[in-house]
């Protein structure tokens, strides 16, 4: 994500950073109930390579953040394999980091 994590971030916002920076050359997926979620500039090429909705998740004290979500139990059929500049998708969740062995670059 190269949108930049203020100090004063979430606990979701700060685990994204986190697993964004685990698995670089990856789009990762957060998972976040029943969605996987894709924020920043990560958000727009999901949302154009899948024709879905971009919105925006509201920071306090920051600039709003680009995203996307897709329904997790669709997450596998509609999420392809790489997207436009050979990045593949990479699920992540707040209990399973993201480099264990499906996305190893």
């Amino acid at each position: 994500m190269d949108t930049p994590v203020p100090p004063n971030a979430s606990p979701m916002m700060l685990a994204y950073a986190a697993a964004r920076a685990a698995a670089p050359g990856h789009i990762v997926l957060y998972r976040v109930g029943e969605f996987y979620e894709v924020l920043g500039d990560d958000a727009a090429v999901v949302s154009r390579t899948l024709s879905i909705q971009l919105t925006r998740r509201r920071q306090k004290d920051a600039p709003d953040i680009p995203m996307c979500g897709v329904p997790a139990g669709t997450a596998g059929s509609a999420v392809p394999a790489g997207t436009p500049g050979t990045r593949s998708p990479c699920p992540s969740s707040p209990l399973r980091q993201p480099m264990n062995g499906r996305c190893a670059s």
